[in-house]
C-alpha cells in the first residue's frame, strides 16, 4: 500500500490501553474460554483475536456463517461479494465487517487470472462486552450486524491490517482495538436488509445453498429458470422457490437478475461493447427485459449509467 505506515493510529486511546489492556486481554479470554469452551477451536483458545492472510488462485463460491465477528480486507481480487441478501461487486480496496452468524462469501469473476489476496481478522464480540471502556463500539458492532462495507478507509487503516500479522498476540489485541475505534468513525454502507440468526436447519441446507449459489454463478450467462433450479435440486418449483426465498432472503428471480447486472456494470464500464451485447452476455433474452431490470437495480438506464462512470 502507498503512504507511511502509522505506527500510532489513534493517541487518545493509547492511555486506555496502556492502563487497561494486558490486564483485560487475558480476563478476557480467559472468561471467554470458559463460557464458549465447546465452540473455541484451537487459534482461538491461544488468542481471542485470529487473524490470517488467504491466497490463491481465486474465491470459489464457499457461502458460510461463523459465531464470530470478521474484518475482511481485499488486497487483490474482484467479483462479487455476497453478505446476507446484499449481492455487490468488489475489487482491490474491498473492506468489510460482518456480525456473527451473518452468512457471507466472495466470489471471483472467472475471467480473474492475478490470483487473491484477502487479509482476515475474525474476534469474539464477548471479547468487549463486559468492558465499559468500549461501550463506544457496542452500537458499532449492532450496527455491523448485518454487514458494513467502509468507504473511505485511508492506507493507514489498510497498513495497520497487514501489519497485524507480525504481532504478538497482546499487542494485535491492543492494535486491532485501536483500527475498530478508528473505523467505527469512518464513513459506511450497510449491506443486508436482513437480520441472521443461526437454527438447527442451517448445517443441513449448507450443501444444498453452496451447491445451488455456485451453479448460478456458473450459469447465470444462460437461460435460468425456477424450473432449472428445482430440476437440479430434485424440488418442486413451489418447494424450489420457498426454500431459496427463506433461505437466501431474496426470490430467485431479484438473486438472479442482481447478479446479471452487477456484471452488467463491469461491462459497462470496462468494455466498449453495444448494451444490447453486453445484455446478451449476461443472461437477459431481451433487450427490453435488460433496460427494465437495469433501471430497477440502479436507478438509471445503462446508458446514463456508463456516461456518468467515464466522465467522472
Amino acid at each position: 500500500m502507498q503512504g507511511k505506515r502509522n505506527k500510532h493510529l489513534m493517541p487518545f486511546f493509547v492511555q486506555i490501553i496502556s492502563t487497561y489492556c494486558v490486564i483485560n486481554y487475558l480476563i478476557v479470554i480467559y472468561c471467554d474460554m470458559k463460557a464458549n469452551l465447546e465452540q473455541i477451536n484451537l487459534d482461538f483458545a491461544q488468542s481471542s483475536i485470529k487473524h490470517f492472510l488467504y491466497e490463491d488462485d481465486a474465491f470459489k463460491p464457499y457461502w458460510h456463517f461463523h459465531p464470530q465477528s470478521e474484518l475482511t480486507f481485499i488486497k487483490r481480487g474482484n467479483g462479487f461479494r455476497f453478505v446476507g441478501d446484499n449481492i455487490d461487486r468488489f475489487e482491490d480496496g474491498d473492506l468489510v465487517l460482518i456480525g456473527p452468524f451473518t452468512p457471507h462469501q466472495w466470489v471471483s469473476q472467472r475471467d480473474n487470472n492475478k490470483g487473491v489476496q484477502a487479509f482476515v481478522t475474525q474476534f469474539h464480540l464477548s471479547t468487549y462486552a463486559n468492558l465499559s471502556e468500549f461501550d463506544e463500539l457496542k452500537s458499532f458492532f449492532h450496527k455491523a450486524s448485518k454487514g458494513i462495507r467502509f468507504i473511505n478507509a485511508g492506507d493507514e487503516h489498510l497498513s495497520a491490517i497487514q501489519d497485524m500479522r507480525d504481532l504478538d498476540p497482546i499487542t494485535r489485541f491492543c492494535r486491532f482495538t485501536e483500527l475498530l475505534f478508528l473505523l467505527s468513525k469512518l464513513d459506511y454502507k450497510t449491506l443486508s436488509k436482513s437480520d441472521y440468526k443461526v437454527h438447527s436447519g442451517f448445517d443441513k441446507i449448507h450443501k444444498r445453498i453452496n451447491k445451488v449459489t455456485t451453479f448460478i454463478l456458473n450459469h447465470f450467462e444462460e437461460p435460468l429458470s425456477v424450473n432449472t433450479l428445482s430440476t437440479y435440486t430434485n424440488m418442486t418449483q413451489t418447494s424450489f422457490s420457498r426454500w431459496f426465498k427463506s433461505t437466501m432472503g431474496l426470490p430467485f428471480n431479484h438473486y438472479l437478475n442482481e447478479i446479471r447486472i452487477q456484471r452488467a456494470n463491469q461491462l459497462l464500464v470496462q468494455t466498449d461493447y453495444p448494451i444490447s451485447e453486453i445484455a446478451f452476455q449476461c443472461g437477459f433474452e431481451t433487450l427490453s427485459t435488460f433496460t427494465r431490470n437495469f433501471k430497477k437495480f440502479t436507478g438509471r438506464s445503462a446508458r446514463d449509467y456508463r456516461k456518468e462512470i467515464l466522465s467522472n
